[in-house]
């Protein structure tokens, strides 16, 4: 999180730490939401993120998206999650979510105004080099607080 132009890095829940209200110039998280699941975590991180922001402060939020979807390694659930396949080395099971512009607008957009979806890829890890991610970046400024 950023205030007033200092950066601090915080490492630890982030919907239940102590942070002062709306002192904040900007949040960033990379490559997280897609982790939280159906289990109420990213409704509390959208609305600790719009209470610990200022108006007009930025919330920048990556996710991984439907272009990293591999039907090889994973499966759709009905539930909109998607696992990974029994077969898949350390990952037998593990659910995400894939995010899209809508996705973000709807979770995010009644305090936020989403400036940007921005597609983007990185190398998926240091012990996995060859898999490129496929994530979304939203770029969204905090609504002013009525």
């Amino acid at each position: 999180y950023i205030n007033s132009g200092r950066a601090h890095m915080g490492v630890g829940e982030f919907t239940s730490a102590q942070l002062p209200k709306g002192t904040f110039d900007a949040v960033f998280s990379h490559r997280t939401l897609h982790l939280m699941g159906n289990n109420g975590l990213v409704d509390a991180f959208a609305s600790r993120a719009a209470k610990v922001i200022k108006a007009g402060g930025i919330l920048v939020v990556s996710a991984r998206d439907m272009r990293d979807f591999d039907e090889q390694q994973m499966v759709q659930r009905a539930d909109g999650m998607v696992e990974y396949k029994p077969d898949v080395p350390d990952r037998q099971g593990q659910l995400i979510s894939l995010w899209d512009k809508a996705r973000f607008q709807e979770t995010f957009g009644k305090k936020f105004n989403i400036r940007e979806c921005i597609p983007s890829e990185e190398i998926e890890a240091v012990n996995n080099p060859d898999k490129t991610a496929k994530f979304t970046i939203m770029v969204a400024e905090r609504k002013p607080v009525i």
